[in-house]
C-alpha cells in the first residue's frame, strides 16, 4: 500500500486519506445534506467501503449510482473505490427504456438508487424493470422501505466494521 503521506495517492479514496491525515478539519464537501471535513469524508467513505464489502462487493465488481448529487454518492464513489470497483454513474434522467438499456450495458453487481428524482418515479421503473437482463445481484434503495429492495441506510450499522474496511490493494 502506498504511504499516501509521502507519495502521490493513486486513487482517489488515498487522495482524500491522505488529506485527512493533512489537514483532517479542513473542509472537504458542501452539500444540501451538510458539511463535511476531509476527516469525516474519510470516514464515511470506510463505512461505504465495508457496507459494499459485507454485500460482497470487491475488485473488478461494477457498482451503478443512480442518485443526484448527494454526499451518499460521494461515500459509495469513494467507497467502492477503495475496494478496486469500478463506480457506474447513472443519468437521474433516464427514461425507464434508458435504464433498462443502461441495466443490460453495464453489467452491474449492484445498484444504489434513489426511490425518484423530480418527475422521475425510479422505484416503479425498478419494479417494472426487476429480473430483467443486466439486472444486478442487488439493489439498495434511497428511501426504499416496504419494497423488494434493500432499504439504503447511510451505513450505520456497519459502524463497528469501519477500520475493517479494504482499501483497493490487494
Amino acid at each position: 500500500m502506498n504511504d499516501t503521506a509521502t507519495s502521490p495517492a493513486s486513487t482517489f479514496f488515498e487522495l482524500v486519506s491522505a488529506w485527512a491525515g493533512r489537514a483532517p478539519l479542513s473542509l472537504a464537501v458542501v452539500s444540501a445534506q451538510g458539511r463535511f471535513s476531509y476527516a469525516a469524508l474519510e470516514q464515511r467513505a470506510r463505512r461505504a467501503a465495508a457496507a459494499l464489502h459485507a454485500a460482497g462487493i470487491g475488485r473488478g465488481d461494477r457498482v451503478g449510482l443512480l442518485l443526484a448529487n448527494r454526499i451518499e454518492w460521494i461515500d459509495l464513489c469513494l467507497g467502492a473505490g477503495a475496494l478496486g470497483a469500478t463506480t457506474v454513474p447513472l443519468s437521474t434522467w433516464s427514461t425507464r427504456s434508458e435504464l433498462a438499456f443502461l441495466l443490460d450495458d453495464a453489467k452491474l453487481s449492484l445498484l444504489v438508487a434513489q426511490a425518484s428524482f423530480g418527475e422521475r418515479d425510479f422505484h416503479a421503473d425498478l419494479l417494472a424493470l426487476k429480473d430483467g437482463p443486466g439486472w444486478p445481484r442487488a439493489v439498495w434503495l434511497l428511501d426504499g422501505h416496504g419494497t423488494p429492495f434493500t432499504p439504503f441506510t447511510p451505513f450505520t450499522r456497519f459502524a463497528d466494521v469501519i477500520e475493517a474496511a479494504p482499501t483497493g490493494d490487494a
